[in-house]
């Protein structure tokens, strides 16, 4: 029989464009050097341009290839000028990374409504219409990506925390309804759920709710940061070709309540 073919050129991503909100953070941060590591073209995009630039210059002295574009997802014209930045850097988009996401505890019946609008302004309106915006060059590459970032909060219970969970279960219903509607334009759309991991939000925490995370998760520690790249460089490439309408779990097994 002949030798199966080498899987390795599938997850090459060599002169892919990825298009990532939230790229400031712990987490996003680690996934425009990873991804640029892999020799993509990264078009990072947050509002702290500050931090922004820190990010893009270190990865353009590690020789990757960034850009920055500051702003406010939540602008129509802001996510016009992400998209078009996009086009004019690279001449397309080929992998969109909705990872920006923003949080706030507050008891139900204390909750007001300017403040559910802007977090879910945030976490599933401007992730939808980023992805509407740049639904026509994911098109016209191919075989596009869009990848939604979650979390296991979703799936677990918890006061003060209506935001969070509802405005990502809003972000994974439009990641289900996407990959039906764009698979026939060969337009994949995936979920990742990240678990407690040393960066970000999970930086925030008291030490009793990271032990109490903790103690729900088999692996009885938290994620590193660089631990989540591997599985945006698998929905980023060929390697997912086949994969679409999915989340993957990047938890360390933890148990849902």
């Amino acid at each position: 029989m002949p030798d199966p073919p080498d899987p390795r050129p599938q997850f090459d991503i060599t002169n892919r464009t990825i298009l990532l909100t939230g790229g400031t953070g712990g987490l996003g941060s680690a996934i425009a050097r990873g991804l640029a590591a892999c020799g993509a073209h990264l078009v990072i995009v947050a509002r702290a341009a500050d931090r922004l630039k820190e990010i893009v210059v270190g990865i353009q002295d590690a020789g990757g290839s960034a850009v920055g574009v500051p702003a406010d997802i939540t602008l129509a014209e802001d996510r016009a000028a992400v998209v078009d930045t996009a086009i004019a850097e690279f001449g397309g988009i080929d992998v969109l990374i909705n990872n920006a996401g923003v949080t706030h505890r507050v008891p139900v019946a204390e909750l007001d409504v300017e403040t559910y609008r802007r977090i879910n302004g945030v976490n599933a309106e401007a992730a939808l219409f980023l992805a509407q915006a740049a639904y026509p060059h994911l098109k016209a590459h191919g075989n596009g990506s869009v990848v939604n970032v979650l979390s296991i909060g979703m799936w677990n219970s918890g006061a003060n925390s209506v935001l969070y969970r509802s405005t990502k279960s809003a972000l994974h219903g439009m990641t289900m309804v996407l990959a039906q509607e764009w698979a026939q334009d060969g337009i994949r759309v995936n979920a990742v759920a990240p678990g407690t991991f040393e960066a970000g939000m999970g930086t925030a925490l008291s030490a009793d709710r990271v032990a109490a995370q903790v103690a729900r998760t088999p692996m009885r520690r938290r994620g590193r940061p660089d631990e989540i790249v591997p599985t945006m460089l698998y929905l980023a490439s060929d390697a997912s070709s086949y994969v679409t309408g999915t989340t993957l779990r990047v938890d360390g097994g933890t148990v849902s309540l």
